[in-house]
């Protein structure tokens, strides 16, 4: 991460639909913070927020770093994002705007997800219409060894979970990589990825290897 030398403020605003009858305008800013319900600056960064179909709620899976002195400054957090203390979270709002946000699950760190100590990244969630059950994925980037649950003993891989529901709570049921055959010339460490579930049920994991030049589009079987 990057703190800009001069940020021009900007705002977007949205209308968050729950129903057809009911709309609320949120404005986005990047200027202020976006608190939780308690009035605290949210401490959560690049995940995904979506509303499931059904699901009243949105819901925000992201990453929480400790080590970083959220000040609600736009200051950059320089090395402060690289830990195994790196936290896996998972928000709700009715409606996105700031100060509605509720805390629904501590995936990680703690023993009641049973998520081995690693570096996480990147955290989102897709529904398995098949399980009826609510997959969360997060990029692995170096565990505490000896790590019995990673493949390979390597530090490039992708942490899986479970939920009956997409607020959590969250239980670790492996992890995988992508095989040097699948990835081709551009094996080796694997960056972020986006989950996409297919109109035909099949799903996609876009990723970006070490070169961040390319973007990778690989089936999940």
């Amino acid at each position: 991460m990057h703190a800009p030398a001069r940020l021009v403020a900007l705002a977007m605003t949205l209308v968050a639909l729950a129903t057809p009858s009911a709309g609320k305008l949120v404005t986005f800013s990047n200027t202020k913070p976006t608190l939780d319900a308690k009035g605290a600056i949210l401490r959560a960064h690049d995940g995904t927020t979506q509303r499931f179909d059904s699901k009243p709620n949105y819901y925000y899976h992201a990453m929480g770093y400790p080590h970083c002195n959220e000040t609600g400054a736009i200051n950059g957090c320089n090395k402060c994002i690289y830990g195994h203390n790196n936290s896996l979270k998972v928000y709700s709002s009715p409606d996105l705007s700031s100060g509605s946000w509720k805390l629904t699950d501590t995936v990680y760190p703690g023993a009641a997800g049973g998520f081995p100590t690693c570096t996480y990244f990147r955290s989102q969630a897709v529904y398995n219409a098949k399980t009826k059950l609510y997959v969360l994925w997060a990029n692995v980037a170096g565990c505490k060894k000896p790590c019995a649950l990673c493949p390979n003993e390597t530090s490039s891989a992708y942490a899986m979970g479970t939920s009956s529901s997409p607020g959590g709570a969250y239980k670790f049921v492996g992890m995988d990589e992508p095989t040097a055959a699948s990835l081709g010339p551009h094996h080796g460490f694997i960056g972020d990825e986006a989950l996409l579930v297919d109109d035909d049920g099949q799903v996609m994991m876009l990723m970006l290897p070490l070169v961040m030049l390319l973007v990778l589009v690989l089936l999940l079987v």
